[in-house]
């Protein structure tokens, strides 16, 4: 990571991004450099200018913090591209880093081979992941204001972060069975995405 910290809105530091650097594609593990393209507290929160600046590149690795202090995003395998169809290859996955006070709640989801919804990018939403159940791993809305998390088949993934919702906590007399979880909301302090730069070549 070329990049280190700048200011206090930086939501990747050093340590998560060597954490995520040892689940990228073998070839950009040791020989690349990341650079920041976008950030939602530096560039405002356009979904036109978001494009501007990721449509066209990749591999990215995009980063989200919430209003509840959670650290989450996903690894973007392919140059991003504007479809309805989802797209992107076995190399995508999510990862969240939790609230960074506990290093075990960081953890990566790779892609589990149930199906090929790993990136869907339209021209109104972000997501990632997507199953018979209706739900997407990672959603991000098109006002970059904030999104849902569920589990989902593409990455068999927990949801990325906490709810303080009432209405999105399970009960406790309850056991829901893997896909009963629901999506749980989340509001966007911070959004970035990074580069992946292959120096070798």
């Amino acid at each position: 990571m070329e990049q280190d910290i700048v200011s206090p809105d930086q939501i990747l530091d050093t340590i998560t991004a060597e954490k995520l650097r040892f689940h990228l594609p073998r070839r950009y593990r040791e020989y690349s450099t990341w650079e920041l393209i976008f950030s939602l507290s530096e560039h405002g929160s356009s979904f036109i200018t978001l494009y501007d600046k990721i449509v066209g590149k990749g591999p990215l690795l995009m980063a989200i913090k919430d209003s509840n202090d959670q650290i989450f995003g996903a690894y973007i395998s392919e140059s991003v591209q504007i479809s309805s169809r989802y797209y992107g290859t076995g190399e995508c996955f999510l990862w969240k880093k939790g609230d960074g006070h506990d290093q075990r709640s960081f953890k990566v989801f790779e892609w589990s081979g149930l199906n090929e919804l790993n990136i869907l990018t339209t021209r109104d939403m972000i997501a990632f992941g997507g199953g018979k159940q209706g739900h997407f791993g990672l959603c991000l809305d098109q006002y970059l204001e904030g999104g849902t998390t569920a589990r989902c088949d593409t990455f068999r993934n927990e949801p990325l972060t906490i709810s303080s919702r009432i209405d999105d906590v399970i009960k406790p007399q309850t056991v829901p069975t893997y896909y009963e979880t629901p999506d749980i909301s989340f509001e966007c302090i911070n959004i970035e995405f990074w580069k992946i730069v292959d120096n070798l070549r």
